[in-house]
């Protein structure tokens, strides 16, 4: 194997497992995501290499949680 591919591969497990513990934190926050199914998104980040947390993390903004603070200030 050639050297830019193994450093390639070496940057996109870094960058994989270094995007993980975020998205896996913020899918346990969460009471709802996207489909409705934690498990899956669960298996989609950990396996799904760089893809998974990423998809996960651009699908669920901070925005949306932001905004489920503010409708729970105002049902007080």
């Amino acid at each position: 194997m050639e050297w830019s591919v193994i450093f390639k591969l070496v940057v996109l497990g870094v960058l994989h497992w270094a995007l993980v513990p975020v998205a896996v934190e913020n899918l346990v926050k969460r009471q709802r995501v996207l489909g409705g199914r934690k498990a899956l998104w669960a298996v989609a980040i950990l396996l799904l290499t760089c893809f998974g947390p990423l998809v996960y993390l651009l699908t669920h903004p901070q925005v949306e949680a932001e905004a489920e603070e503010i409708r729970a200030r105002w049902d007080r």
